[in-house]
C-alpha cells in the first residue's frame, strides 16, 4: 500500500503492477473496502482500464453475493468511469445509471461525486445540455468539494460549462 501511494505521488511506472498485485492478494471485507476501490482507481487514472474494468467486474460481483449493497453500487460507478475513459459513453451512462439506482442519493455521501461527475461528462460530450443540467441539479454534500472526489465532478462541471459558452463559470470550476 505505501508503494502505491507513493507511486501515485511519483507517478511510477511500477505503480499499476503494485496495485494488481494488492488487489490479488486482497479479498473483499469491511476492513479493505476502501483500499480495493483505492487500487481499481489508480488502475483506471494509470491508463490500465482494462484491468480496472475486470476488477470491477469480480469485486462488483464480490459485491452483490456478500449482500452488501453499497460496495456493489462503489464499484458500479468505478465502471462508469472506466468506460468513459475507454470512449464507451453509453456504457459508462448505464453503469453510472445503476450505480445511482442502488443506493439513494443520500447514501452515497460524498462519492455521489463519482456516478455523477460521468453522466453530466457523458451528457455533455453528447450534446445533451439540459440533461447535463438536470444531473448538475442533484444536490451533493459541500463536503464533496473539500475531497479529491470533488476533483471530477468539478471537471465534469466546468466541461458542461465551457460547452455551453459560459467561460467563466468553466474557469471557476477548473482552477
Amino acid at each position: 500500500a505505501a508503494q502505491l501511494v507513493t507511486g501515485l505521488a511519483r507517478g511510477s511506472e511500477e505503480t499499476p503492477a503494485a496495485a494488481e498485485h494488492l488487489l490479488q492478494a486482497t479479498s473483499l471485507e469491511h476492513r479493505t473496502f476502501v483500499l480495493l476501490a483505492s487500487l481499481v482507481a489508480s488502475l483506471a487514472c494509470s491508463e490500465r482500464t482494462g484491468a480496472a474494468d475486470r476488477w470491477c467486474d469480480s469485486l462488483q460481483r464480490d459485491a452483490g453475493a456478500q449482500g452488501a449493497t453499497t460496495w456493489q453500487a462503489v464499484f458500479t460507478g468505478l465502471r462508469a468511469v472506466v468506460a468513459y475513459r475507454q470512449g464507451r459513453l453509453v456504457a459508462a451512462e448505464d453503469h453510472a445509471r445503476t450505480a445511482l439506482t442502488l443506493i439513494t442519493a443520500r447514501g452515497w455521501g460524498i462519492a455521489i461525486g463519482i456516478p455523477l461527475s460521468v453522466l453530466v461528462q457523458v451528457a455533455t460530450a453528447m450534446g445533451k445540455y439540459r440533461e447535463a443540467l438536470g444531473h448538475l441539479c442533484t444536490p451533493v454534500p459541500d463536503a464533496l468539494f473539500s475531497s479529491p472526489l470533488g476533483l471530477p465532478y468539478l471537471l465534469a462541471r466546468g466541461r458542461y460549462y465551457f460547452a455551453r459558452e459560459d467561460f467563466g463559470a468553466a474557469l471557476r470550476d477548473f482552477s
